[in-house]
Formats: C-alpha cells, structure tokens, sequence
C-alpha cells in the first residue's frame, strides 16, 4: 500500500478548514480559491452555480444566479453566463457570449462564441455556429458550419463550411456534406446531401439535392428534387423538375420546367423544353426545346437535336435520331430507330417498325419491321 505523508502544513487550521496554497480542505471536501498554474476552477455553488463547474483562464462569468447544471472548459468559456442552466462549452471562447441560454452544447474554439439566449443548439467544431445569438435548436458539425446565422432556428449543417454563407432568414434547412448549402441566404426548407450539393442556392426553397454537386447552380429555383451526381447541375432560377440520376437533366437549361428525368444522363440536353418525362439511360438525351414528350427506354431519343413537341416514344433506341417530328406515337425497340424523323402525326408500333422514316406524316404501322 502506498502511502502519501505531509510533515508541514504552514497555515493555521480553524473552523474553515485547512489553507494551502489556494487549496482548501474542510470535512472531506476541497475547495479551489484561486489560480493554480494559470488555471482557474470555479467550482459548484449552492445557490448561484449549482452542480456546476468552469475551468478556464480565469474562472469569470456575468453575474450569476441559479446557473445550473452547466460545465464549462477553455479559455473564456461563460464569460457572460448569468441564468442559463444546463449548457455546455468545451474550448476556447466557445458560449463566451452565453447570458441566459438553455440546453446549449458547444464543443471547439469559438463553436457558439456569440451565442446569448437561443436554446436547445448543438456545434462541434472550430468556429462552428459562430454567428447565432438568440436562434435556437440548430445543429452544426464541421469547421465553419452554419458560422453566420445570427437569429434563425432549426437548421442543420453537417460537413466543413456547410451552411456556412451569409444566412439571412434561412430556416429549416439541411445540409450534409462539404460545402453544402454554403451561398444561402433566406431560402427555407432546402435539404441538401453530399460534397457541394445546393453549393449556389441562395433564395431557393423547398429543394431537395443528394449527391455530389447536385443541384450546383441553383440559385433561386424552387421545388426541385435533384438525386444522383451532378444531377440538374446545369441551371440556376428553374422550378418544379425531378431528376434522378447521375448527370440526369445536367444540362445547360434556360427556362426549362415541369420536367422529369430519371435515367443517367437522361435529359442531359434539354434547355427551354417544359414537361417532358423521360425514364431510362440516356432517354431523352437529344431533346433541346420540346415540350410535353414521353420518352421511354434505354437511349431513347437519345441522338438526334429533337424539337418537336408531344411525342411518346417507348422502347430501346426507338426515334433516335429524331428531331422536329411532333405528335408521333413510337412503340418497340429500335422504331424509327435509323431514319431522321421530321414528320408529324405518325403512329408506328412494333420492334423496328418504320426504322428508316424520316418526313412522313400521318401514317399508321404496325407489326415488327413494319414500312421497311
């Protein structure tokens, strides 16, 4: 057994107990006065800081009253502390600001430095939620996460900058991934997963984006779902389109809207065309300006500059090289699968059916290599 011996204790004891160098012992207990090695502990009070402690350079808070339930370690931590109960700071100046705040925990130099009243946050990280004063239940995990709203509530940013702009209004919002979300400003309910998804949405709401650079440069566009690589990377102010896929409607659109795409690469060409619906890879891939097709199967549509507007194409490789036809029914694999299709108003059903047409207008073909 080992044994620890003390032949000289200099100071007086007495009713208080037992000094030595800032340290004193009375009935069991042990209580930290001052400064030891630079490091002060402000340890539990009964009355104004109840089952809590704070380590840091110099033990300071505001001036405290029923504080409880709170533990603090790093330089300038609860600096300002006067009410707030049952909050959490790890890390220099981290909850520096911290007044009366409930249920806050912060983790990383400067995470929730500015922070006062909001409740219920979470930041872990340098700097992490640095800019909240009075929002609350926000969480933010990664460097510079969610570093600037001051006043919004329930947003969520997960990864090194996400959510990290100048946010202004912005609420409801869900960023995982590096640099997600990282321009937004006032845009509500925006959920954005993977590196750079939403990177440039500013204004827009409502918008769902998984997977690296997904959605990149939307800005003000609302109502997109965007799932897959680079999925509707390539505009910036359009509504209301799907696309599932990697590249899928990655294009370079300018007003295009009301659009479906599902299928790698499908719709990857479209600029202006509205409502068109496209399933398969690379289905749709030649479409530009049309408006209201439906285009079906595996490289569907896909090589021609299609224009024409109401097609429905259905099976592999059927009107592949087609371009300005316009109210065409194409059913089975590889019909009109070879000609450059310009005319309107045709109905061709059946595997290579009408393979080589290409200004017809009107005709009806049905069966299996049917008009070849």
């Amino acid at each position: 057994m080992s044994e620890i011996r003390v032949d000289t204790i200099s100071e007086k004891t007495s009713a208080n107990g037992v000094a030595v160098d800032g340290v004193t012992l009375k009935d069991g207990g042990i209580t930290i006065t001052s400064t030891i090695n630079g490091i002060a502990i402000k340890p539990a009070d009964g009355t104004n800081f109840p089952n809590s402690i704070l380590i840091s350079n110099d033990a300071n808070t505001g001036t405290l009253n029923d504080a409880g339930l709170n533990t603090g370690i790093g330089d300038n931590v609860f600096d300002a502390l006067t009410t707030g109960d049952q909050n959490t700071a790890i890390g220099a100046s981290a909850l520096d600001d911290l007044t009366t705040g409930l249920r806050n925990t912060a983790v990383g130099s400067f995470a929730l430095t500015k922070t006062i009243d909001g409740d219920d946050n979470i930041a872990v990280g340098d700097n992490a939620g640095d800019g909240n004063t009075t929002g609350n239940r926000n969480i933010s995990v990664g460097r510079a996460a969610l570093v600037s709203p001051d006043t919004e509530n329930d947003n969520l940013a997960i990864g090194h900058n996400a959510l990290g702009g100048s946010v202004a209004g912005g609420e409801l919002n869900v960023a995982v991934g590096n640099y997600t979300l990282d321009a937004l400003t006032s845009g509500d309910n925006n959920v954005a997963v993977g590196y750079s998804a939403g990177t440039a949405v500013t204004t827009g709401h409502r918008n769902t984006l998984m997977g690296q650079g997904a959605g990149e440069a939307l800005t003000t566009a609302t109502h997109t779902v965007a799932i897959g690589n680079a999925a509707a990377s390539g505009y910036d102010t359009e509504t209301e389109n799907l696309a599932i896929g990697h590249a899928a409607l990655g294009g370079s659109v300018a007003g295009g809207e009301f659009n479906i795409a599902i299928g790698n690469n499908s719709l990857d060409a479209l600029t202006s065309g509205d409502k068109n619906t496209t399933v398969g890879y690379e289905a749709g891939s030649a479409l530009t300006t049309g408006d209201e097709n439906v285009i079906i199967g595996h490289k569907a549509a896909r090589t021609g500059v299609l224009t024409g507007n109401n097609n429905v194409i259905m099976g592999e490789s059927a009107g592949l090289n087609m371009t300005s036809g316009a109210d065409n029914v194409i059913i089975g694999k590889t019909a009109v699968g070879t000609g450059v299709l310009t005319g309107n108003e045709n109905v061709v059903i059946g595997g290579a059916a009408g393979a080589s047409m290409t200004s017809g207008t009107k005709h009806v073909l049905i069966g299996f290599n049917a008009g070849n």
